[in-house]
């Protein structure tokens, strides 16, 4: 199960559909691609993750709400200890994938052709978090595509990643898109979304 969780409240979503989607070859219509491969969820698993991405509202203070800029220019460890001081944690690249994706199994989220105007990509700067509101995948999380990348945790490799990148990248953008940044790394596009 995947909660996805406001600022005060769960809201609770069956992953049983979108594990059923994640098959060797990805979605229908797409190539394989070994990161799409096998399966991103056990039935049974559960999970939270936050609606929007995390903002910082003063030195110390961390808030999820619609509306406000994303925390951008953290490295990973400062990423995870965000997280960590709000008694969450930073997600997993296959539990930030299988949110992103969807119950659909969704390429961009939203769904399966990319609209341009949906999401915060070739964009001139961060945007508040859930200003674009069709940049939500069916789980109902926005900017999970685009506006500020976010530090997940890739158990695979065992090591940090960059999911959903952010606008200052080029169309194409996807749930699929990572990139393997140095975790001492503070790129001012790059923020994090907890999970627990």
């Amino acid at each position: 199960t995947i909660f996805v969780a406001t600022a005060f409240t769960p809201i609770g979503v069956q992953s049983g559909p979108i594990c059923a989607h994640m098959s060797p070859y990805g979605s229908i219509g797409t190539q394989y691609d070994s990161m799409r491969s096998g399966r991103f969820c056990d039935p049974g698993e559960t999970f939270w993750i936050e609606r929007f991405e995390v903002s910082q509202i003063s030195t110390k203070e961390f808030l999820v709400r619609q509306g406000l800029v994303p925390v951008t220019g953290i490295n990973y460890a400062e990423a995870k200890e965000i997280c960590e001081a709000r008694g969450l944690r930073i997600c997993r690249l296959q539990e930030w994938k299988l949110a992103c994706l969807g119950r659909s199994g969704h390429k961009f989220g939203y769904g399966s052709a990319e609209e341009r105007s949906y999401c915060n990509v070739k964009g001139k700067g961060i945007e508040p978090t859930g200003y674009r509101v069709k940049c939500k995948s069916g789980t109902r999380i926005y900017d999970m595509v685009g506006n500020a990348g976010e530090w997940v945790f890739d158990e695979r490799v065992d090591r940090p990643v960059v999911a959903g990148r952010s606008y200052a990248d080029d169309p194409g953008v996807s749930c699929y898109t990572t990139v393997y940044s140095s975790p001492g790394l503070r790129e001012l596009d790059v923020g994090v979304r907890c999970c627990k």
